[in-house]
């Protein structure tokens, strides 16, 4: 990506990841999930010279297609033996390089038929024709129920971003719970919340008006979950941080 490019574009979303540090524009801060450190910058000169070790803010910048964060699967529903307690950190399934992750779909599929939308008549669609998909899948979903967009992305990964007000619906072929880059790609744009959906059911993420963005990524990127399974301790750790970032959690059981 070019600077021009990425210095408009980041203005645009809440954060970015920019080689896997978290930058926000509209403070200038670049901070480092590894040792939670904080540099700010005051000027995009600065910023674009910055060094640390191997790490380069102009050469990770370079290697960005976009300052979007893909929706990932999640790592796997990954469990303990006899169903003790385990502790997990949030991860994402890897997607194959070169993938086409936003062919662009007609959404009209979604739309027509119906005299009334909403938004659950929307999920139960795309859950119909998606939820044993062996790729992944996506469509924003507005207040009414109308689709505005519809997207076919990887075996592991899918690239859209929701408008305002929207809420974002994507398939897990794995059938997973959510992954970091899911939660994350919600949180930096300002749709109004995420759904991942599979066999098992639906994870469903909507923010309220008390929302705090990047304190909700820093604590995606630093959670230490509890649970028997992968899926289990993200359930948990979701349920128990409503009220702390501002969200609303709910599983749907298929």
């Amino acid at each position: 990506m070019e600077r021009s490019q990425f210095e408009a574009d980041s203005r645009l979303v809440e954060f970015c990841e920019v080689g896997g540090r978290l930058f926000t524009a509209d403070d200038m801060e670049l901070w480092n999930p590894q040792d939670a450190k904080t540099v700010t910058f005051p000027d995009w000169d600065t910023a674009f010279a910055y060094r640390d070790g191997a790490y380069s803010f102009a050469d990770s910048v370079g290697g960005m297609r976009s300052v979007l964060i893909d929706e990932n699967g999640g790592r796997g529903a990954s469990s303990s033996t006899k169903g003790e307690m385990k502790t997990f950190r949030f991860g994402h399934a890897p997607h194959k390089s070169g993938e086409d992750l936003g062919k662009t779909k007609f959404p009209a599929e979604f739309n027509d038929g119906e005299k009334t939308q909403s938004f659950d008549k929307a999920l139960a669609k795309f859950r119909k024709k998606h939820a044993d998909s062996d790729t992944e899948y996506a469509i924003t979903v507005d207040e009414q129920g109308y689709v505005h967009q519809y997207k076919h992305g990887g075996s592991t990964a899918v690239q859209i971003a929701g408008r305002k007000g929207q809420m974002v619906i994507h398939n897990h072929p794995s059938g997973g719970a959510f992954s970091d880059s899911d939660l994350l790609s919600a949180a930096q744009t300002p749709a109004k919340g995420i759904v991942a959906t599979g066999a098992k059911g639906s994870y469903i993420v909507r923010k309220t008006q008390k929302f705090k963005a990047k304190a909700f990524a820093k604590g995606v990127r630093t959670a230490q979950m509890q649970g028997t399974s992968y899926d289990d301790a993200v359930d948990k750790w979701l349920t128990a941080n409503q009220k702390k970032y501002g969200y609303q959690y709910e599983f749907r059981k298929a």
